[in-house]
């Protein structure tokens, strides 16, 4: 199976020159927890969570209205092509412990999204079953 059978096409993404509370209602607006940041041309240059907003914001007391999503977002991002196969990416989630994945074509620009959620609806239960436990591994290392 490959990524674009499965991933999500209807992605919504946010501008380095967003502000935080734009993210945010972005975010609540649309049910999402996720937001891809790009370049004015459309290039991929980050990630948006609603755990970045609280935590790199809202916990650190900033003006949501001031701060932009280029000093927020998370910089290390991990991609594929809509033409690799579901199981590269699926050892990419469990290796980097990230449950998500951004599909970008070959100009970097962000075409759809692959979570585990994805994943869960496309794949057999017990793919997905390891897949999220070796995830989850990180929340316990971090506790640990």
């Amino acid at each position: 199976m490959r990524c674009e059978e499965v991933m999500t096409r209807d992605l919504v993404t946010c501008s380095m020159r967003d502000s935080a509370a734009r993210c945010a209602q972005l975010m609540r607006g649309l049910g999402i927890g996720f937001l891809p940041v790009t370049t004015g041309k459309g290039e991929l240059v980050g990630v948006i969570t609603d755990r970045d907003l609280a935590l790199r914001v809202v916990a650190d007391g900033l003006d949501p209205f001031r701060t932009y999503a280029s000093s927020i977002m998370s910089r290390r991002v991990l991609t594929c092509s809509p033409h690799d196969s579901l199981d590269a990416v699926e050892d990419l989630m469990r290796r980097c412990r990230k449950s998500r994945v951004v599909c970008v074509d070959h100009w970097g620009h962000p075409v759809g999204v692959i979570s585990l959620s994805d994943i869960a609806q496309a794949d057999w239960t017990w793919r997905t079953g390891g897949v999220y436990r070796d995830i989850a591994r990180r929340e316990s290392v971090r506790a640990g």
